[in-house]
């Protein structure tokens, strides 16, 4: 399987970025994880898109 080291880019990014916004490391979640950790990450005032349509 072929894939892609991000890795590199950390260091580059984190200068550049600093602060700015939330940095989630998802590497190693699964894709319900890591929406959960954004979820969380973006305060109570969000709602989860099952409970926005209920």
């Amino acid at each position: 399987m072929l894939t892609t080291n991000w890795a590199p880019l950390d260091h580059a990014l984190r200068a550049e970025l600093g602060d700015s916004g939330t940095w989630i490391d998802a590497s190693g979640q699964s894709v319900e994880e890591t929406v959960e950790a954004v979820l969380s990450a973006t305060g109570p005032g969000h709602l989860r898109q099952d409970q926005a349509t209920a």
